[in-house]
């Protein structure tokens, strides 16, 4: 365990997380658009980047879930 902490390296990880939660937050803009615009394949590739950025983000397993359910509904009626 380290005792003494690096600032330099704080910042870089506090950086890191702010880029982050940027792209969390441009996935979700760009999943919500899509879902609006009724393209759920587009919608559900949206909620994959929010997933793979945030694996626990419970709104975004939510969201994708709902994307898919409803693709597959219209997919029955092609």
């Amino acid at each position: 365990q380290l005792q003494h902490r690096v600032p330099a390296l704080d910042g870089a990880a506090a950086r890191l997380e702010a880029v982050r939660k940027k792209q969390i937050a441009r996935a979700t803009l760009s999943a919500r658009t899509a879902f609006a615009k009724q393209d759920l394949a587009g919608a559900i590739k949206g909620w994959d980047t929010v997933l793979q950025l945030d694996p626990d983000n419970e709104l975004a397993k939510l969201e994708r879930q709902k994307a898919v359910t409803l693709k597959a509904k219209a997919d029955q009626l092609k």
